[in-house]
């Protein structure tokens, strides 16, 4: 733990700097989804020309292919197996297991479920979950929680919140007894229901130095999804680093780090890239239009990524509508540049005490493109 140091102002929004065994990152951060230690169509060497300083992977799915012992036995780390020499964090899996509804059932100690890929039937523990993450290397090491949708009772997400504290302190307990090089980060659930939310973090005493904020993006509405964040990071801890899991949406990420949030993840660049959506400073918009059919500028005007700097608007247009895997590399790289590129100028605003002014500015241009252009 004495490789860990956290740099990090008690002040909203802030920025900080975080030290780590396997390297160093900036707050505020954005982790692209390697989640099968690759990231779709994108080769792990561009990462760091792009602006990448963490990486965040999955250790069910790792877990299942091709298997954590395999990947401890040739490569030593999941850093070295997928060509990273940068932090990483692995989620525990629990929104996986989550998604698995029909195939899985929970007990206090356990979680019960067929796997994905070859319906094989796997007892996933709060320990196994640590072993797993220790045998991968990881920097960041999520605890394995519980769950639940949008429109979950509260008695249902109290005792969610009892089980995710049990399992907590069973994964802790493992750490005390293994070598590993990671830090392990508590997940704080309780949907949104503020007390609920509240009522974790004081259950969860003493807080660690990093804390995760689960359980949201699961369906709730936008004013929901502020209103319990707003009321979480009131209550948090100013000096403890916080990630709030499968965040994305630009406007979510800005009212987000205004409240104090320092990490986040989410599969919007690549999967929404993936798909034809195309992320700018004024707005998104979808290249499979038919109008950039004969558009023989960039991505995005004054964009310095690699996409945009080889490619134009209508040569993507012809390799989605040839099926060529060029189009979703190229977009979703040009996609993560732009999340990094924000996120810089986010640390700069923040730095130089003008973030609200940056706020206004970038939003007033992003949202009204985006509404325009659907």
């Amino acid at each position: 733990m004495s490789a860990f140091h956290f740099d990090l102002p008690q002040t909203n929004p802030r920025t900080g700097f975080v030290q780590t065994p396997h390297g160093n990152f900036h707050t505020p951060n954005f982790m692209p989804v390697a989640t099968r230690g690759a990231l779709r169509g994108i080769p792990i060497y561009l990462m760091k020309e792009l602006g990448c300083e963490i990486l965040l992977s999955n250790a069910f799915h790792l877990y299942l292919k091709p298997g954590h012992e395999l990947i401890k036995s040739c490569a030593g780390s999941l850093r070295q197996f997928m060509g990273w020499d940068g932090p990483i964090l692995t989620d525990s899996g629990g929104y996986q297991v989550f998604s698995l509804a029909k195939l899985r059932a929970i007990t206090s100690s356990h979680i019960q479920f067929q796997s994905p890929y070859d319906g094989s039937s796997h007892t996933y523990s709060p320990e196994l979950v640590v072993q797993i993450q220790s045998s991968l290397g990881s920097t960041f090491m999520m605890q394995l929680d519980e769950l639940h949708p949008y429109g979950t009772d509260s008695e249902t997400l109290k005792s969610a919140i009892s089980t995710t504290l049990d399992w907590y302190a069973l994964s802790q307990n493992l750490c005390r007894t293994i070598e590993h090089e990671g830090m392990l980060v508590p997940i704080l659930q309780g949907g949104c229901n503020p007390e609920l939310r509240a009522l974790h973090i004081e259950k969860l005493d003493p807080m660690p130095p990093m804390v995760a904020i689960g359980g949201l993006a699961v369906g709730e509405p936008t004013a929901v999804f502020q209103e319990v964040l707003a009321h979480t990071m009131d209550r948090m801890p100013k000096d403890r680093l916080v990630y709030l899991m499968g965040i994305g949406k630009p406007e979510d990420l800005i009212f987000a780090i205004q409240h104090g949030v320092d990490l986040f993840d989410c599969v919007l660049p690549t999967r929404n890239g993936r798909n034809g959506q195309v992320f700018t400073f004024h707005g998104k918009y979808n290249i499979r239009n038919l109008q950039y059919r004969e558009d023989m500028g960039p991505l995005e005007p004054d964009c310095t990524c690699p996409t945009c700097s080889t490619y134009s608007r209508a040569a993507i247009h012809h390799f989605f509508k040839v099926h060529e895997m060029n189009g979703p590399s190229a977009i979703s790289i040009h996609n993560l540049f732009f999340f990094f590129t924000l996120f810089s100028r986010i640390r700069s605003s923040i730095a130089s005490g003008t973030y609200d002014v940056f706020s206004r500015s970038f939003l007033d241009a992003y949202c009204h493109e985006t509404i325009s252009k659907g």
